[in-house]
């Protein structure tokens, strides 16, 4: 049953349907909770639940457990804990990278059966720790395995993209890192080089050697070497706009904290006659944020 369930889970997510996973939830007074109360086990963790509890809340559901039974879960040698756990995180982040499981449909393998090697090489991350990470890294061993280069591309795309969107959920102080550094952009322009510049929430600097909005139009890979613009639109969409690598480079180099006035200085030393209208196009725009 659950070879079944991760099988129609991928052959729905590499046709581009959204899926959406959740692991099993014991719900109160049902047939199969009353048959199965004595075993239920508690580890703070539901998928069905998903709000963090406070230290009352959890001792409540402990003391409760018939009445929170949906926060608990039953242990099984064919699904351990950790694997179903990992299995519904997978599925919920391949839903955000459509066109890089598309490409993927039809590779060898397929990502739950990698999934389980994971598993049993002890490589999956507690219930607790960030899944993304490691599902992108897991994810991008098989990307390389495959070797295509707008394969290579569009998985690198999403990825930035994934963590573009990550960062606009979390608080400042809290951003998470790359989950998939770009292999393929030079250091001029990789997000590590870019520390000094602050984009509007959304946005962002990448490369790419490919053509990129053909490619996520399901078009044939064509070579064009450059950087793009990208701003994320709505829940999964991507806008790109071409940019010029001089200006590309010219903008990650810009240090922090300038304000309007250092930013033009520092674009026209380094864009001579281009630099203040650059700089006037960003902020007009609001894809940039100085000061």
């Amino acid at each position: 049953d659950l070879e079944q369930s991760f099988a129609l889970a991928w052959r729905l997510l590499s046709q581009g349907v959204h899926v959406t996973a959740q692991t099993l939830c014991v719900l109160p007074d049902t047939p199969y909770f009353n048959e199965h109360f004595d075993k239920l086990q508690f580890d703070g963790f539901s998928s069905l639940s998903r709000a963090a509890l406070s230290p009352a809340e959890v001792a409540a559901v402990q003391a409760h457990p018939a009445l929170f039974s949906s926060f608990y879960y039953l242990e099984s040698p064919a699904a351990p804990r950790r694997l179903l756990v990992a299995a519904m995180h997978l599925s919920n982040l391949l839903r955000q990278l459509p066109h890089t499981c598309q490409r993927l449909a039809d590779a060898p393998g397929d990502p739950f059966t990698r999934l389980r090697a994971w598993h049993a090489a002890g490589r999956l991350p507690g219930l607790e720790a960030d899944f993304d990470p490691v599902g992108a890294a897991l994810l991008g061993e098989w990307v390389a395995e495959v070797d295509r280069p707008a394969l290579t591309a569009v998985f690198e795309l999403e990825a930035a993209a994934l963590t573009a969107r990550k960062r606009l959920m979390s608080p400042p102080a809290l951003s998470p890192p790359a989950l998939s550094p770009p292999s393929l952009s030079p250091p001029s322009l990789s997000p590590a080089a870019q520390a000094g510049v602050r984009w509007a929430p959304g946005v962002f600097l990448h490369e790419a050697p490919v053509d990129l909005p053909a490619l996520l139009a399901g078009q044939p890979a064509a070579a064009r070497p450059g950087a793009w613009l990208v701003q994320l639109r709505g829940d999964l969409g991507l806008q790109l706009q071409p940019m010029a690598r001089r200006h590309a480079e010219a903008l990650a180099a810009l240090p922090a904290g300038l304000d309007r006035a250092g930013a033009r200085r520092a674009l026209e030393g380094r864009l001579p006659g281009e630099g203040s209208a650059l700089l006037g196009r960003l902020l007009a725009h609001g894809l940039l944020r100085l000061g």
